[in-house]
C-alpha cells in the first residue's frame, strides 16, 4: 500500500480496533474495516494521495489519518466513504 510519509508509514498489514471485533485493513490505496462478529466490511477512506499516520477508532467504525500535511477523519457513509478534514494549517514539515 503506497502509503509513506517523511519518516513515517502508513498503517501495517492491519491494525485491531480497541474492542478486538474490528480489524482495519490496507486495501489498494484505502481502509477497509471488517467487523469480525458481524461478518461486514466498510470502506473507510476515498484515496486522493497517500495517506499515513492511520489510527482506528476504539469501535473501528471510523479512522483518523494524515493527508498532505493534515489531519482528517474517515468514516463508512452509505454512499460510500465520508472524509472529513479537521485540520487547515499542516505542512510536511510538521
Amino acid at each position: 500500500m503506497p502509503m509513506r510519509g517523511i519518516g513515517r508509514t502508513g498503517p501495517p498489514s492491519h491494525l485491531w480496533a480497541r474492542d478486538g471485533e474490528v480489524v482495519v485493513l490496507p486495501v489498494g490505496g484505502d481502509v477497509v474495516a471488517v467487523d469480525l462478529v458481524r461478518g461486514t466490511r466498510a470502506r473507510l477512506t476515498r484515496t486522493r494521495s497517500p495517506i499515513t499516520d492511520v489510527v482506528p477508532s476504539p469501535a473501528g467504525d471510523a479512522v483518523a489519518f494524515s493527508r498532505d500535511g493534515e489531519l482528517w477523519v474517515g468514516r463508512a457513509g452509505p454512499d460510500g466513504p465520508v472524509e472529513t478534514r479537521r485540520t487547515f494549517d499542516g505542512g510536511d514539515d510538521e
